[in-house]
């Protein structure tokens, strides 16, 4: 049987890295990348100086500008994170045909067969990240896994520009991971009893899970989905 092999590409900051890309002026100033002007607007986007001086993802815009003299507020520049987004398909297109964009800054990769001619696939991610930034200047990440659940929360919590967890060792790489990770757990009512239930880990869910009748008590209709995808099972 063929190994499937799922790559997630994630280019971290990707608005950022392009403002900085356009304008190495603000390569080491505290930017926040906001997607209005609006007092409601939001960050999308920020740089190490500006986490520093408090800022946050999501932070809305009329609280920045009451708490921060320093950073500068750049606009959603829709046009050109797009045109960055187009660059890199181009590049990883170059290493399998099958290829699912994820919003601006991510690429879900199928690269099942492709073992067979590039060989390893850790060699192969490193390959991809070493082309995007050769030809974009952009850096990334790959998460590599069975599935793109899995793959995605890699990139998500891993630092390291390469991970790969094994086929059949998903569930115990999920076990300590926090919950919101988990696609399931973005529905209220579900995270809402989460924490009733001060479930703080994934490892409790699977826990949870090895008694069906009591999971799907508490979880009703999202008791199969939360099951499959604390043991790293697409839905």
């Amino acid at each position: 049987m063929i190994a499937r092999d799922v790559f997630h590409i994630r280019l971290k900051e990707l608005e950022l890295q392009a403002e900085r890309i356009m304008d190495p002026g603000l390569k080491t100033r505290p930017i926040a990348i906001i997607s209005s002007p609006q007092p409601n607007g939001t960050i999308v986007s920020l740089s190490p100086e500006a986490e520093e001086d408090g800022l946050f993802h999501g932070m809305k815009v009329s609280v920045v500008r009451k708490m921060s003299q320093g950073a500068q507020l750049l606009p959603y520049n829709h046009s050109l994170y797009a045109r960055v987004n187009w660059y890199v398909y181009q590049v990883v297109s170059m290493f399998t045909p099958i290829v699912e964009p994820e919003g601006f800054d991510g690429f879900y990769l199928d690269m099942k067969g492709i073992r067979a001619i590039r060989g390893d696939m850790q060699n192969t991610g490193m390959s991809i990240v070493q082309r995007i930034q050769e030809q974009t200047n952009i850096s990334g990440m790959v998460g590599i896994s069975v599935n793109k659940l899995v793959s995605r929360i890699v990139t998500s919590v891993v630092p390291e520009i390469i991970h790969k967890v094994q086929e059949g060792e998903e569930a115990q790489f999920l076990s300590p991971l926090k919950p919101l990770v988990l696609p399931a757990v973005k529905e209220n009512s579900v995270n809402r009893l989460l924490r009733f239930l001060w479930i703080e880990k994934i490892h409790h869910i699977q826990s949870m899970a090895s008694q069906p009748d009591e999971f799907r008590t508490f979880f009703g209709a999202y008791a199969v989905q939360l099951s499959r995808e604390a043991h790293g099972h697409d839905s």
